[in-house]
């Protein structure tokens, strides 16, 4: 089992309508929800291609209940800390003429239910083949948490794949995770340099294989991605692959190697899979993704080793 962890889930609203009007009730043709964030739409991912997962993290109110229900209904495998506060919303609002996206604020994390969320995730990584944490963290958690996540999933020798947005990274690399996924800003933020050319994102992410990451990925958008291991360089080249704008999608990219190390496929393969999990989001809803969509974009990837 493949434990996802998602400290950020969201009940997502879609409501689709020919116009909108300014100062009018607007009626909606479509309306469809349901659950979000990173975490979650990892688990869903690797239900669509028959690997076994769990995600995990803080639900509460009603937009919690409603998560919790559609988790239920679409038999993908939960168990989440309850928590005082509501549950954030995201709303899409699509018209012929413009698009309008609302978030509500992100909970507030006490610190009863973040001891609580500690107990819970020790005794989930028990039966874990590895963890995969990914997203951002709600108000008052404090961005240590990614440090005693890493340490107590490497203490039982489990895997630990990472790729988080926001304050914490520091401490995430600090605890030595075998995976972690940034994008080339982040690295910049990191190291505090301006990195133009490939050649400075390599020897930038050296900087963070020498704290003992084991792989790092660097996404360079659409264009594919860069991966350092202690010994080597690969570059994952994901030009040939006609895809919409949108950046990959890092809870798909994650999952992509989760599924890779779980069924041990080689490093190549492992790294033209991982990159075609986060382009096929471009095609495909989650619920309509299967093994046959990736294998076609693995097709037009193209992996080079160099020496370091």
């Amino acid at each position: 089992m493949i434990l996802s962890v998602d400290f950020n889930p969201l009940l997502r609203r879609r409501f689709e309508l020919e116009c909108i009007r300014r100062n009018f009730t607007n009626i909606t043709d479509s309306i469809s929800y349901g659950p979000g964030g990173d975490g979650i739409e990892l688990s869903y991912f690797l239900n669509a291609l028959n690997e076994k997962s769990l995600v995990t993290g803080f639900l509460g109110g009603v937009n919690g209940t409603i998560i919790s229900n559609c988790l239920k209904s679409d038999r993908i495998s939960n168990e989440f800390l309850l928590i005082k506060d509501e549950t954030s919303e995201y709303i899409d609002i699509y018209s012929n003429d413009e698009n309008i996206h609302i978030q509500s604020i992100n909970p507030r994390i006490t610190r009863d239910e973040y001891e609580g969320f500690m107990q819970l995730f020790n005794r989930l990584i028990i039966d874990a083949k590895m963890v995969c944490i990914v997203g951002e963290l709600p108000a008052n958690i404090p961005t240590e948490i990614y440090f005693d996540l890493i340490l107590n999933t490497n203490i039982i020798n489990k895997k630990c794949l990472v790729s988080i947005k926001g304050k914490g990274l520091k401490y995430a690399i600090e605890a030595r995770p075998h995976l972690l996924l940034i994008d080339k800003s982040q690295l910049e933020e990191f190291t505090n340099l301006i990195l133009d050319y490939e050649y400075e994102v390599i020897k930038a992410g050296y900087y963070i294989i020498e704290k003992n990451v084991n792989i790092l990925v660097i996404s360079l958008g659409n264009k594919g991605s860069i991966v350092l291991t202690k010994e080597s360089v690969y570059r994952v080249d994901a030009s040939n692959v006609e895809i919409p704008e949108n950046e990959p999608h890092f809870g798909y990219m994650l999952g992509g190697y989760a599924l890779s190390m779980e069924r041990g496929y080689d490093f190549e393969i492992l790294l033209k899979l991982g990159q075609a999990c986060g382009i096929v989001n471009s095609f495909r809803h989650k619920e309509e993704i299967d093994m046959s969509d990736i294998k076609r974009i693995m097709l037009n990837i193209e992996v080079t080793r160099f020496n370091y």
